[in-house]
Order: C-alpha cells, then structure tokens, then sequence
C-alpha cells in the first residue's frame, strides 16, 4: 500500500470532501488573438510562406498611425507634375554643372556610355569582348577565338565591363567600341 492511498473508508471520505471544498483550478488565461498577416503572404507560394513564419513570429509593431481615409496622399520626394521635374533640376544643378564642364562647348558630340554592339578590350589575361545578344542582354567572350564566359548574362553594359573588368583585370589602353 503507497502512502497516497487511504487505509480506510474514513479516509477516502475525507479525500473526497476536500477536493469537493477546495477552490476551483483557475483557467488558463485566453491566448492573444493571432496577429493578422501582412497583406500579399497568402499570394506567395507555401515554400516563401513558410520561409516568412519565423520572421513574423519575432515581429512586433510597436506604434501605427492610422490615417483618415480622406487624408490627402502624401507627396513622393520630388513633387509631382512641372513643379516636381523642376525641383529635381534645381536639386541636381551640380551634377549637371559638372557633366557641361566635362563635355566642354566643341562640336563633336561625347563618347557614347555604351557601344552600340560590341566592347573590345585587351586585358591582363587576354581579350574580353562584351557583345550585345538582342535588345536588352550583355554577353561577356574571353580569348582569340572568342569563346563565351559561361552563367554570365546581364541587362546593363555597365555592370558587364565591371564584371569584366573584375575577373580579368582593367584593360590596356580602354575599351574599343565598335
């Protein structure tokens, strides 16, 4: 026999009889309402969603300010309409100050930002061409025979000649555009 148990009938009456008296158990208190997902997540597949979870989990909005629904819409940075483009001149005067002074008044127009279809550079390693394929797409060809630099494709010359220019070093002389 354990000691929990009642040796005798009197025993387990007086058992009985206190946990009839004794106070109820407090309920659990209710759980906070779940916090209402941001707007889109439903739209992303279930894989992004539950990428998504821990971070909602551990966020916390702090302070929102709730605006009347006739509030007017706020301005974006520069304005809108005549007004807007003029701000964005006058807050871009240096700049255009300093592209005037680079271009100089002579007659000849500047060297085009991008080639037309192709770069040519001789580098470090050998010859690099970046090459236009279509209207929108930079590839980028290694060697004499040009042979394309596989996984490599882009949509701004730019960031062709500086990756180019960051796997087979800054060309000799410039780039050549043909």
């Amino acid at each position: 026999m354990t000691p929990s148990e009642p040796r005798s009938i009197i025993d387990l009456a007086r058992q009985r009889l206190a946990a009839e008296l004794a106070p109820p158990a407090p309920e659990p208190a209710p759980a906070p309402p779940p916090a209402p997902e941001p707007p889109g997540l439903s739209d992303l597949p279930p894989a992004a969603r539950e990428a998504v979870r821990p971070f909602l989990e551990r966020f916390e909005v702090r302070r929102v300010t709730l605006l009347p629904p006739d509030a007017p819409e706020p301005e974006p940075p520069y304005g809108r309409g005549e007004a807007g483009h003029r701000a964005w001149l006058l807050r871009n005067l240096e700049a255009q100050a300093a592209e005037h002074y680079r271009a100089g008044e002579s007659d000849t127009p500047a060297e085009p930002s991008q080639p037309r279809r192709r770069a040519v550079a001789l580098t470090p390693t050998g010859r690099v061409e970046i090459r236009r394929d279509g209207p929108s797409r930079w590839l980028l060809f290694v060697g004499e025979p040009p042979a394309r630099v596989p996984g490599f494709a882009t949509p701004w010359y730019d960031h062709a000649r500086r990756e180019a220019e960051a796997r087979f070093g800054c060309p000799r002389g410039g780039w050549r555009f043909d």
